[in-house]
């Protein structure tokens, strides 16, 4: 769901003053495959994959389990001005080994060049909700798009995407969102919706790590930059659980 909605992962591109070791990842229980992308960062938007890194993680009941590290671009979308992904990590999770909600996942990267960091995160519980159903039609003049879900535990907030061919929007929100047919994003003043496309709109109850790293408020309005909560490095290890889906034909 995540990976259609919004990639496996957003990147966020940093600014180190110092050679750092940059980790993304956040598992996402409605995905078959979870990913982790790590990358180098000198002070610039140079940011190379890292090849041969040592990637495990813990799962709640103490297994430790080794990601693949695997050579493909086209995992992870990149958009202008963010680097390019040749390099990622595939954890062995899926239909044998399920991600448990509630569960406690522990992260551990280390690089060839002996760097080494770790994350933690705990999924939220929620009632999970994959079903779009079939695409309403959305007269952006006079239609609002209505949603609601129950509350999570060890949910920070929920965000909001509504993704279009060549579009995407997100927002933070509580347990209910209305958008209207004229909502703009904060950031870039564009359209969440665009007549005449098919546009998915996806709602996901999300970890305190995810939300303190990309909330969009960080860096563009206070300039304080992503807040991280990983150890020896920076990045992001969260987890999300999609809560409420909708396609609609914009017109």
């Amino acid at each position: 769901m995540l990976l259609s909605t919004a990639a496996c992962v957003e990147l966020e591109p940093v600014s180190p003053t110092a050679l750092e070791t940059v980790v993304h990842s956040v598992l996402d229980v409605s995905s078959r495959y979870q990913y982790v992308i790590v990358q180098e960062a000198w002070g610039s938007a140079y940011q190379p994959s890292v090849v041969g890194a040592t990637v495990t993680m813990t799962l709640p009941d103490s297994t430790v389990i080794a990601a693949v590290e695997m050579q493909d671009s086209t995992i992870v979308p990149t958009h202008v001005g963010l680097p390019n992904v040749p390099t990622v990590y595939r954890l062995p999770l899926g239909d044998s080994i399920p991600l448990i909600q509630g569960g406690t996942y522990h992260l551990r990267v280390e690089t060839p060049r002996g760097h080494v960091v770790t994350g933690r995160t705990t999924i939220p519980v929620a009632v999970m909700d994959t079903t779009s159903g079939a695409p309403v039609d959305f007269d952006l003049a006079k239609d609002t798009l209505n949603l609601s879900w129950p509350r999570a535990t060890n949910a920070r907030q929920y965000e909001v995407f509504v993704r279009g061919p060549n579009t995407m929007y997100a927002a933070f929100v509580d347990t209910s969102v209305a958008l209207l047919g004229s909502t703009r994003s904060h950031l870039t003043f564009e359209r969440a919706f665009v007549a005449g496309t098919t546009q998915r709109v996806v709602a996901i109850a999300v970890d305190v790590n995810y939300f303190n790293y990309y909330r969009r408020s960080s860096d563009s309005f206070s300039g304080a930059g992503p807040i991280g909560h990983l150890t020896g490095g920076l990045g992001v290890f969260g987890s999300v659980v999609p809560v409420a889906a909708r396609v609609v034909n914009s017109k």
